[in-house]
């Protein structure tokens, strides 16, 4: 079902992307046991979760997915860099080799 999310989602502000209408349409194009499915669905069982889980990362700044955050000891001080979106490998690249240049050992 993760998988099939990421695949079928649109734009962020689009909020029929996730509508109890197209997650059941995506539940059932990938066969999951659809009784299972509405049970757990309908008891609401990870609400609080994704909740909580959304409230810590809009509190962090994160606005999307993916979000990746490097962080890295330079002279004794903490250092974050993230990398916002599907990038490139590339764009991880360099950011990873440029920290691993100044980063403590």
């Amino acid at each position: 079902m993760h998988d099939a999310l990421f695949a079928n989602s649109r734009d962020v502000e689009d909020q029929g992307s996730f509508s109890d209408k197209r997650l059941t349409a995506l539940a059932e194009s990938i066969k999951l046991d659809m009784t299972a499915y509405q049970a757990c669905y309908d008891s609401g069982k990870y609400e609080d979760e994704v909740q909580q889980d959304f409230d810590d990362a809009t509190a962090a700044g994160i606005t999307g997915t993916p979000y990746f955050v490097m962080t890295y000891m330079v002279n004794g001080e903490l250092k974050t860099e993230t990398i916002e979106g599907a990038q490139p490998i590339n764009e991880f690249q360099q950011k990873i080799e440029a920290a691993l240049l100044i980063a403590d050992k």
